[in-house]
């Protein structure tokens, strides 16, 4: 989650109130995990407090993230959820349309899907080195409206 401005999300002070397991349902398990975006001096936001939300949902079929955001007297300004998709180089990523991404692995195709209004942003022609030493990944970002869900689902299509 990052947003405009001189902050970034993933400075984060957790509520404890928010955070915990959603539970087990059905070959379904979730948590959802709140907290409060900080500058980079781990100050708030100035101009008002910003606050989010992610809940997670894991199942057989893929992954689930639901994010949402909400600030004081509406001082977020532009906020984007970011998704970094940990690939090799060689693995193609193709901007189906606004809303679908798809990326080439060796055992089949991951498919990364969003209902935000204005789906995905332009699908970055480069990658992130060394998110962890070793990796790379291609960040996949959202833009978000304040008070307002927004879905992104992962799952593996068949080769």
């Amino acid at each position: 989650m990052y947003g405009g401005g001189d902050f970034e999300g993933h400075i984060y002070e957790p509520e404890r109130s928010c955070c915990g397991v959603d539970g087990e349902r059905g070959g379904r398990a979730g948590w959802v995990r709140c907290a409060r975006l900080l500058t980079a001096a781990h100050k708030p936001v100035a101009g008002g407090e910003v606050r989010y939300r992610l809940k997670y949902t894991l199942s057989a079929g893929g992954v689930e993230i639901v994010a949402r955001v909400d600030a004081a007297n509406g001082a977020a300004g532009s906020m984007r959820f970011i998704l970094p998709v940990i690939l090799r180089s060689g693995e193609a990523v193709v901007q189906a349309d606004a809303r679908t991404v798809r990326i080439a692995k060796a055992k089949g195709t991951l498919v990364v899907r969003t209902d935000a209004a204005r789906g995905f942003e332009a699908a970055p022609k480069e990658r992130t080195f060394n998110l962890v030493p070793g990796f790379e990944c291609v960040a996949l970002a959202v833009g978000m409206e304040l008070g307002k869900e927004v879905r992104i689902q992962v799952e593996v299509a068949g080769k």
